[in-house]
């Protein structure tokens, strides 16, 4: 039996050379195919983190139109108790509130929209820093959204930003025109003294505070003094 005559260094390279340059066009050929399928990959998720973008922004601009939104809605028979409930607005000037409370109740077959509430809130620039949004103005309101007015019931304490607090059994916040208006009975406080009186409104945006009927003031003239105090009747 012949002896096969051994390659020479030469033979097999050029024996080898083909199949090595098969094989890395073949790896070549896989790069550029993962490197077009990671770069679609990226575009596909850079659509997604826009669509997702606008889509928050839309949400966010049609809350400021005054659309409500209630986390959870419980059905109790024949009305709608809504836990946690969030309404959002502009007043004329544009300025936005947020009326938020504990639990609201709908009457079906009543004015659309017509909300009562437990607890209510509300964010807006008129009240005070110390009635923010966590702060309960009245233990029951009634919100209106197509006049914008929220009707306070019961144990009404507000502040506003003129540096005036109340307590009055009911008033009645005009969300539209920044207004509050009340025809109880009021006490009110302020920096130069405190008020009694049978109503009160608040116009012009806090700057302007009216009270009526049967007005005592009790007027601070001298903070240093014991009882540096002067008493007026109107």
């Amino acid at each position: 039996m012949k002896k096969r005559p051994a390659m020479s260094l030469a033979e097999t390279h050029i024996a080898i050379g083909p199949a090595l340059g098969e094989r890395r066009a073949q790896s070549l050929a896989a790069a550029r195919r993962r490197s077009r399928f990671v770069a679609g990959l990226r575009l596909a998720l850079l659509a997604a983190l826009a669509l997702i973008v606008l889509n928050a922004a839309v949400q966010v601009l049609i809350n400021g139109r005054g659309r409500d939104f209630a986390p959870a809605s419980v059905p109790t028979g024949e009305v709608e108790r809504i836990v946690n409930p969030r309404f959002t607005g502009r007043d004329a000037q544009g300025t936005p509130f947020v009326v938020t409370a504990d639990s609201a109740v709908r009457q079906p077959g009543g004015v659309p929209g017509l909300t009562a509430l437990e607890n209510p809130r509300l964010d807006y620039a008129l009240l005070g820093e110390a009635a923010g949004q966590s702060a309960v103005l009245a233990e029951t309101g009634i919100y209106n959204p197509q006049a914008r007015t929220l009707r306070l019931e019961t144990g009404v304490s507000l502040s506003t930003r003129s540096d005036y607090e109340f307590e009055t059994s009911s008033a009645t916040l005009h969300l539209q025109d920044s207004r509050i208006t009340g025809d109880a009975p009021v006490y009110g406080e302020a920096p130069w003294g405190a008020i009694r009186a049978g109503g009160f409104e608040v116009r012009d945006d806090g700057r302007h505070v009216i009270f009526t009927d049967g007005v005592v003031t009790r007027l601070i003239i001298d903070e240093r003094a014991g009882d540096g105090a002067e008493e007026a009747t109107e």
